[in-house]
Order: structure tokens, then sequence, then C-alpha cells
């Protein structure tokens, strides 16, 4: 059997594992692995391909100037994010160069916000050069919003939710500049609200809404022209689509700490991210209408809470902390799957001013 053919045969979980069994060394999984990327059309069995060699540490030269090429050539944004993750790991000091050169002209989320992050956890590990580069692209980035560089990260996490499974996204943050123009019907604040020191202070995030003026819907600006847009919105989009369950809250809402409103109902979500807990600014939480089973631990910590809607969920317990949250008014429980709420609930009436079951 030719090497072509019994490359094709193996995927690059089975090649990982013939590793792992001893069935293959290490140089020769390193060897099937990027020779199976190299003659792959596919762009995810090459981005696997590159993700399998990161697992078992392969650090060879052909590997490394195989990268590089990765990084200045290929198409595909998932196939040059896996380059980039383990350049970052195996390759740092050898790859500088190569970095700044991604810093400097790719556009994909993709492939930009891992070296972001680890500038985030391991800033004395890069070259000046490159550290540089990075801050003046978050500055950069932070202008055209009008919010402090701390916060532009959770919006970077939110383009690639927008960039998977695309070949040719680029990061467009004018866009969230749009989205500061539309009301959130409930609350009467803006969906991106942001104070005069450049902190968001109101957030509602609508996933299906924002990707459907990203990609599909009618013009920005005809939406914002009609009487109620986020009405309009909510009438034709189909929020039974949940973005083939990628839909997610990125950790990185802790960087905005000023937040005192944060609305997330009708997203679909499954969980929540325990960063929320650091939002202690908080006055209104809405998870309403989503998948929710529990309600991280974390929240203990948001006792400034005066509004929670936690309606139309799959929760089946209440957390002990929101009954001594002296500061809440409001709670909203309706439609979930609740055992026993009459002690929590004979408690909590006598000190709320809005309680719904």
């Amino acid at each position: 059997m030719s090497e072509l053919t019994t490359n094709l045969s193996l995927t690059p979980k089975k090649i990982r594992e013939a590793y792992v069994n001893g069935k293959f060394s290490k140089a020769e999984a390193e060897d099937r692995l990027i020779s199976l990327m190299e003659i792959s059309e596919s762009d995810k069995i090459r981005a696997q391909c590159i993700n399998k060699l990161n697992e078992i540490d392969a650090k060879n030269d052909k590997l490394f100037k195989l990268l590089e090429s990765i990084l200045i050539s290929d198409s595909s944004p998932h196939v040059r994010s896996a380059a980039v993750k383990l350049l970052l790991k195996s390759f740092l000091k050898k790859s500088s160069q190569a970095l700044l050169w991604v810093v400097r002209r790719d556009k994909s989320p993709l492939v930009l916000n891992p070296i972001i992050e680890f500038f985030e956890k391991n800033p004395s590990l890069l070259s000046d050069s490159l550290k540089q580069e990075i801050n003046e692209i978050l500055t950069k980035f932070a202008q055209i919003m009008g919010i402090v560089v701390d916060e532009i990260k959770f919006f970077l996490d939110i383009e690639i939710l927008f960039a998977l499974g695309k070949t040719n996204y680029e990061i467009n943050l004018e866009f969230y500049n749009y989205l500061k123009l539309f009301e959130d019907i409930k609350y009467k604040n803006k969906w991106i609200s942001i104070n005069g020191s450049g902190r968001v202070e109101a957030l509602t995030y609508d996933c299906q809404a924002w990707r459907y003026l990203k990609e599909g819907g009618p013009s920005i600006t005809s939406v914002l022209n009609l009487e109620y847009p986020s009405l309009y919105l909510s009438t034709i989009i189909d929020y039974s689509d949940d973005l083939d369950g990628k839909i997610f809250v990125p950790k990185s809402i802790t960087y905005l700490s000023k937040l005192k409103l944060l609305n997330l109902s009708s997203n679909n979500l499954s969980n929540v991210p325990d960063s929320i807990g650091n939002l202690v600014d908080l006055k209104i939480l809405d998870l309403s209408r989503n998948q929710l089973e529990k309600i991280p631990k974390s929240f203990s910590n948001l006792k400034n809470i005066r509004v929670l809607n936690l309606s139309y969920n799959n929760l089946k317990n209440l957390p002990d902390f929101i009954t001594k949250w002296q500061s809440l008014s409001e709670l909203r429980l309706k439609e979930n799957k609740f055992k026993n709420l009459s002690p929590i609930v004979e408690n909590l009436s006598k000190k709320l001013d809005v309680l719904k079951i």
C-alpha cells in the first residue's frame, strides 16, 4: 500500500491514538500527521492535523517551516488559528517575526485572538516589538468603539462566534457602534450603553439579532429607520435557530466590570460563565427564555442585584444565596421545573416588591 493511500486511510485522531498506544513512534506520528496535512484538501482535516501535532508536543524544524508558510499563504482561518496556537506553544522564540506578521496583517478573530490571549496571560514571554504591536492594535480597536482597552476583549470574543465556519470573515468592530443605537424594549436601555469613562454600563446581548444584522438581513440603517427596530427584529428572527448550539457568552464578559444591566434573554443558552459573578455592580440581570438548568455558585457575589429574571428555563432549584440578597426587589421565576418553592416563596414574598412564579 502506498504512503498516500495509507495516510488517507488514517484520520488525525487515529494517528494520535496509534502514537499513544505505542504503535507509532513520535517521529512516525509527526511525519504521518504532516503528510496528511499536506495532501488533504479539507480545511477541517488540516486543522485537526495541527491540533493533534500540538497534543503530541511536536517540535521539529520541518513542522516549524510549514506552520510559518501556513500563516502567510493558507486561506483557511481555522487552519491558521491552529498553526498560531502550535507556534505559541512549541516555537515561541523562533516564531516572533511570523507572529508579528500575523498581528499586522491577519484580520480574522480566529487567528488574532489566540495571540492576544497569550499576551494577556504571558506578556513577559513575548518580544518587545510583538507586545508593542498587540498594544497598538488593541488601542485601535478600543478607539473604534469608544471604550477602554480592557473591555475590547469581550467584543473580540464575540467576533469569534460570528467567524466560526466562515472562510473570509474579518473583524468588524464598527458594527457594534450601530448596536448602540438599538433600544431594549423591556428595559429602555440601548443594546450597548457606554458611560463617560468608556465603560459599558448596559448590555443587551441578542446573538441571533446581532447575527441577522451582520449577515443576512436588511441594511442596519433601514432597520433603524423603523419606528420600533428591536420589535421588528424579534418578529422576523427564528429564535429556535441557535447557531447549531454555538451560542455562548464569553468568559471575558468579566472585563465589563462596570455593568449595571445585563440582558441575556432568548439566546438558548444552556449555561452561562462563572465570570458573570465578578460583575458586582450589576443591578439588573435577565436570564429568561434560555435552557439553564442551574445558576453558578459565583453569582452569590452579585449582592447589588435589584431585578432578577429567571423565567422560562429548566431550573429545578433556586440557590439559597438569592434569598439573602438585601437589594433584591423583583424576582421572576415563571415556567421552570422547580420541585418545592414554598419555603422560599414564603420568605421572599415578605421582602420583594415583585415576585412572579
